[in-house]
This record gives C-alpha cells, sequence and structure tokens, in this order.
C-alpha cells in the first residue's frame, strides 16, 4: 500500500480560502471586538468618533493576523521589541562581584584529607577488586 508523505510541513494548512486557522481565529475575534464597539457606539456618537474607536482594534487585528516583518510574525516582533527596550543591550563583567558558588554535592566527608598511608589504601582497594572479579567470573 503506498502513502501520501506531506512535503511541506512547516507551512501551516489553509482552512477558508487563504486563511490558516490561526488566522481565522485572531481575524474572527478582532472582527468581533470591532463590531461590538461599533453596535454600542454607532448611534451615540458621530461618525468621527466610531470610526476611529472601530479602525484601532480592526487595524491591530489585521496587523497581528497578516504582517510580518523579515518573515517574524508581527505579534513576535513586537514582543521581541518590548524585551529590547526592557533588557540591557550590553553585559559588563566585573571581577569578584559574585557570591562564590558552593556545591551542594560535596559533602563534608569528601573534604576530608586524605589518609597518611596512601599505598595501604591502594593495596585495600586493590584487594576489594580483586574479590571483586571474582564473584563476576564465578556468576557465568
Amino acid at each position: 500500500m503506498q502513502f501520501k508523505i506531506p512535503q511541506d510541513v512547516q507551512q501551516a494548512d489553509k482552512i477558508v480560502g487563504p486563511l490558516t486557522l490561526k488566522q481565522l481565529i485572531i481575524t474572527a475575534i478582532g472582527g468581533g471586538i470591532s463590531y461590538f464597539i461599533y453596535m454600542s457606539t454607532s448611534k451615540l456618537y458621530v461618525v468621527q468618533v466610531w470610526a476611529i474607536a472601530t479602525a484601532i482594534p480592526a487595524l491591530l487585528t489585521i496587523a497581528i493576523a497578516f504582517v510580518k516583518i523579515n518573515d517574524i510574525p508581527f505579534l513576535k516582533f513586537l514582543l521581541l521589541q518590548i524585551e529590547r527596550f526592557i533588557k540591557p543591550r550590553y553585559r559588563h563583567f566585573e571581577k569578584s562581584t559574585g557570591d562564590p558558588y558552593k556545591s551542594c554535592l560535596i559533602t563534608p566527608e569528601a573534604n576530608k584529607k586524605p589518609s597518611v598511608n596512601k599505598k595501604q589504601d591502594i593495596e585495600s582497594k586493590m584487594q576489594d577488586l580483586d574479590k571483586l572479579t571474582k564473584i563476576l567470573d564465578q556468576s557465568k
């Protein structure tokens, strides 16, 4: 049996015409907000008032849904610009200004000074290793 393998998995699927699901949801929410503002202000105020109040969310919705700057979606671009203004541009290194690093993995036993008889310690470890190898060889 042959199966169809998708070729362009990076591109979002088109749901309605040229709109992806994400664009469709964004335009529906933004259009709903603009329509609500229009319905609530059109009978009470003149055109100059409700047209501006309705156009602001509509333009913002269009920008978020469709505009890309350097292949970056407008909302992500806007958030990156805000992050750029908040974070410092340059990092400065100052020697000895931070707290010294103390590892929680080192126990007081590990900080003990080595024993005087290193030769005896090595010999006892070798004997333990010999015992272990004999046990492992017998288990075959």
